[in-house]
């Protein structure tokens, strides 16, 4: 069995109740990530029943659109921003969505993989793209923001109260050399 298939969603039983999916309604997982919450609420809503999946990853998308639609039920994939949800679900011909859920973070395959460059126990190419179709990777931004942006992206999104500290040493380090992997932002 593989990594993904082996993927147990957090709560899931809590997740469960609070939406009590019923067959055919429309779930909107907002973060489908590996689809385990989504493959246990699609076996509920049962052949009649719609499971919209949404990510930003297109890897672990075709993943979860595999696993739920071994459940019976439609599915329907979008890759993107949860933020366009809203707007593809009517261009899909829906009127909305009887369930929403957002489980908000990293799925663990992600992280895991230092290929996505998430990583600082295990060196990786720099990359922290959800999306790998983005353009700019993590090691572009080291590379080209100034240093009170970077010290605003990590205080903001990192949450670290030595944000400015940290954005001072990369700005002292890319004077060097180019920060690429992972261990190099770690050093």
């Amino acid at each position: 069995m593989g990594k993904e298939l082996s993927h147990i969603p957090v709560l899931l039983e809590a997740v469960l109740g609070i939406l009590e999916p019923r067959p055919g309604e429309v779930l909107l997982d907002c973060t489908a990530g590996l689809g385990g919450h989504a493959a246990a609420i699609g076996a509920l809503l049962g052949g009649s029943g719609t499971v919209v999946l949404n990510d930003a990853d297109p890897t672990n998308l075709g993943r979860a659109a595999e696993r739920v639609r071994a459940t019976g039920c439609r599915v329907i994939p979008l890759v993107g921003n949860f933020a366009e949800a809203p707007r593809k679900l009517t261009e899909a011909g829906l009127s909305g969505a009887d369930m929403v859920l957002a489980d908000l973070g990293f799925a663990s395959n992600q992280v895991d993989d230092p290929a996505r460059g998430f990583s600082f126990s295990r060196d990786g190419p720099l990359d922290m793209r959800l999306d790998p179709t983005l353009a700019a990777t993590a090691a572009d931004l080291v590379a080209s923001l100034p240093q009170a942006e970077l010290a605003r992206i990590i205080a903001e999104f990192g949450e670290d109260r030595n944000a400015a500290r940290i954005a001072q040493r990369i700005v002292e380090a890319r004077r060097e050399r180019p920060i690429s992997t992972t261990r190099q932002l770690a050093e």
